[in-house]
Order: C-alpha cells, then sequence, then structure tokens
C-alpha cells in the first residue's frame, strides 16, 4: 500500500462501547508502522465542553469548529491521512465533517454484539450508576439512529484484537487492502469478541454503489452468534457444517451445506453451531 492509495481521511462510527477510539488509535499505529503519515483525533475529546447550548445536545458546532483548526494544523504538519473517531447521526451532516477535514472522507461503522457491549458498559461504569444507566440507553437508542441514517461507506464487525479490527478497516476502506481475511497474509478469520468459538473475516466490499459487504464467519460446533437486529439486509449461507437458526419466536430452523436464510433490516436472529460451520454472510444496504 502506497500514501496515494490511503484515503485522505477515515471516519470510525459506532454506537457507544463499541470500540472507536480504540480501533482508531489502532488504524492510525498501522499506517505509521506502514510509513504513511497521518493523525488520529478523537471527536469525543474536541467537543468536550460545558454546558452545551440550546439546541445542540453533543456540542456538535464547537466539534466542527475544532476539527477544522486540529485538521488543518495537522495537514500543516505534514499529515496525509486523517483517521477520526466519532459520530454522524444524520448522513446529510457528511458534508460538514468532509469540509473540517478538507478532504473526501470513508466513514466506517463498527459493530457489535449487544449483549458485549453491555457487559463492557457495565464494567465501565460500575462506579457510576447513573452513567451506566445513560450509556446502556443510549446504545440502544445510538444503533436505532445509525441503522436508520446508513451514513456509512462500509460496515466492519470488531474482532477480540483491536488490530485485527484496524487491518480490517483498511481492507474495507482500501481497495488494495481488501483481501481474504482480516490478516493481511493469512485467510484465517479472527476471533470475535464477545462469541467464544465464533470468528469473523471481512472478505470484501461489493461496490460503494451496491453497499454491499461479504464475510466469512467460522463457528466452531457449540458456539453461537448472540440475538441481535440485523443492521442492513443480511443472507446467511451454508458453506459446511450444520446448525440452526431463529428469530425473534426462538424457533429453531435446522441449516446445513447451501442453505440460505435471508433477514430483513432490524430482523432480531440468532444461530449457533452444532458441527463446525463455515457461513457466509453478506450484507446489503440498497441505495436510496
Amino acid at each position: 500500500m502506497s500514501a496515494e492509495e490511503v484515503p485522505s481521511a477515515l471516519l470510525l462510527i459506532g454506537a457507544v462501547g463499541v470500540g472507536k477510539t480504540t480501533v482508531a488509535d489502532a488504524v492510525g499505529a498501522l499506517l505509521e508502522a506502514r510509513g504513511i503519515p497521518g493523525a488520529v483525533i478523537d471527536l469525543d475529546a474536541i467537543r468536550r465542553g460545558w454546558p452545551a447550548p440550546p439546541g445542540d445536545r453533543f456540542n456538535t458546532s464547537i466539534e466542527l469548529a475544532n476539527l477544522r483548526a486540529v485538521a488543518r494544523n495537522y495537514r500543516v504538519a505534514g499529515a496525509r491521512v486523517l483517521v477520526a473517531a466519532g459520530v454522524i447521526e444524520e448522513r446529510r451532516h457528511r458534508g460538514r465533517y468532509e469540509e473540517a477535514m478538507d478532504s473526501p472522507m470513508t466513514v466506517v461503522r463498527l459493530t457489535a454484539p449487544r449483549e458485549l457491549v453491555r457487559s463492557r458498559l457495565h464494567r465501565r461504569h460500575e462506579l457510576d450508576p447513573g452513567m451506566m444507566t445513560w450509556h446502556l440507553d443510549r446504545f440502544d437508542e445510538l444503533t436505532a439512529i445509525l441503522d436508520a441514517a446508513a451514513v456509512e461507506d462500509v460496515t466492519v464487525p470488531i474482532a477480540e484484537d483491536p488490530r485485527a479490527t484496524a487491518r480490517a478497516v483498511l481492507a474495507a476502506a482500501l481497495p488494495g487492502e481488501r483481501g481474504l481475511s482480516m490478516e493481511i497474509t493469512s485467510s484465517q478469520p479472527s476471533d470475535l469478541d464477545g462469541a467464544p468459538g465464533v470468528a469473523m473475516a471481512h472478505l470484501l466490499e461489493l461496490g460503494r454503489t451496491e453497499r454491499a459487504h461479504v464475510h466469512l464467519a467460522r463457528l466452531s460446533a457449540g458456539s453461537s452468534l448472540p440475538r441481535h437486529p440485523a443492521g442492513p439486509d443480511q443472507l446467511f449461507h451454508v458453506v459446511s457444517g450444520h446448525g440452526s437458526v431463529a428469530t425473534s419466536d426462538d424457533v429453531p430452523v435446522s441449516v446445513g451445506p447451501g442453505d440460505s436464510v435471508h433477514w430483513r433490516h432490524g430482523e432480531e436472529h440468532t444461530s449457533w453451531a452444532e458441527t463446525d460451520m463455515i457461513v457466509l454472510i453478506v450484507q446489503h444496504r440498497p441505495t436510496n
């Protein structure tokens, strides 16, 4: 990968607790190791001021003003790529962030199973019940907002190791980095955080206009993917092995090689493996 192949800006978005800042730092470390000048910007940090003005609950105006100044300073210092972590709740606001960073921007949404994030938030805020409740509610609220807004260009499920997630982000966002797995030189998927026995790899994005993303999942016998709502429409295709799937009614349906299941946006579902399974997962969000 050369510096010319790197987009001028990457923005990692996602609900609270998915690890945006941690993954942004890991992406920055990868770019630094490859000799690509850049910088990491935590949008939460540059908007943290109080009280928020009326009608601007999350200090978006000061966030954009500060982003504009910080991005300019990093550009003057030689940064070729900016990696930011934050949230955009409406697609129409993308242009404001691109303008602030003075460059085209690729938006990558990080996703994680709901129960995994709730466990993280319980640990993070165990000494402050009020903040814990706020963040737990905010996760559900923001997940619904992001599902509806479709701000992202690509979606990446988090891996157990932030470095693996960072490699997946670059593989999804950069044509030159799209390989057969989260590992740049290996076809082996990476363990999925919060789902023991499940490993996931991002294979490719099928074009910006189609907004389709293909993942490879490896489920060990007895493992499962926790119940969660489908973000984009999702196709679950069994390549090998046997298991079961269920929707919100918890009625199991057996699946095996060649079987495909289609879940619509927002549909609650779960899956589990009775033998070792290999599954292709295709996520598709139609363009407006």
